[in-house]
């Protein structure tokens, strides 16, 4: 639980390449909490991608240029572990398959995926279209499950 001062941080870059799956930059940022002497007391370390993703004349627009998305519609299933994957491998060899078949991107149907597959995406170069999960049945208790839910992804 956080309590305490907000702080805001720059990211200073000379020249940006955007992702694209044909070329997936990623930059490795490493954010710090700093004590009042300066001392880390804190750090993480991540990756980030920088793309602009737009719908324009009633097309998809990657990083300013028309783009086709060619998307296959996955819905995570692997075998012997129906939604969970045995390992990590298992994760990146279903992208680079798909990929080998033309494809570039997935749609994912209904479920929250494991983040290391969308890890793998984003180093393998590979457009996500997630759809989130939804009830079968409304009611009020479905609705607030739905909402901490989303809230949690």
């Amino acid at each position: 639980r956080w309590s305490g001062v907000s702080g805001r941080g720059r990211i200073g870059l000379e020249r940006v390449v955007p992702w694209h799956p044909g070329s997936p930059r990623l930059y490795e940022l490493e954010a710090r909490l700093l004590d009042p002497e300066g001392k880390t007391v804190d750090r993480v370390q991540t990756y980030l991608g920088l793309r602009a993703v737009e719908t324009r004349d009633g097309r998809f627009w990657l990083n300013g240029e028309p783009f086709v998305q060619r998307l296959v519609l996955d819905q995570g299933y692997f075998p012997g572990g129906l939604l969970t994957a045995p390992d990590d491998d298992s994760l990146r060899r279903d992208i680079e398959l798909a990929k080998s078949l033309g494809f570039n991107g997935a749609r994912k149907h209904q479920k929250v995926e494991d983040p290391r597959w969308l890890y793998w995406a984003d180093r393998l170069g590979f457009l996500v279209w997630d759809e989130m999960p939804s009830f079968q049945a409304y009611s009020p208790r479905a609705e607030e499950r739905l909402a901490a839910e989303w809230a949690d992804v």
